[in-house]
């Protein structure tokens, strides 16, 4: 009987190790996911930066007010390197 139950100790083990071997697995694949959708949507919203006639931020008011050509370039070079840095 004391072997059994040792047996079933280790059995038990080693499910729960299995199991948060698999747990730790599904977590990592799920933010690798996470990232690679940032990153594509980052590479998105640069080629509408780079597509767009003009970038607008909202003033006070609520009302759209142009970037200048150095607050737009500022911001592509922004979007820029957290590409370079977050992803591939």
């Amino acid at each position: 009987a004391t072997r059994r139950e040792q047996q079933k100790r280790l059995l038990d083990a080693f499910e729960a190790e299995r199991k948060e071997r698999k747990a730790k697995a599904a977590a990592a694949r799920e933010e690798a996911d996470q990232q690679e959708r940032a990153c594509a949507e980052a590479r998105d919203q640069l080629r509408q930066y780079r597509d767009a006639g003009y970038l607008y931020r909202l003033d006070a008011k609520g009302e759209r007010v142009p970037l200048t050509s150095a607050e737009r370039a500022a911001a592509e070079g922004e979007l820029e390197a957290a590409i370079r840095e977050n992803c591939d």
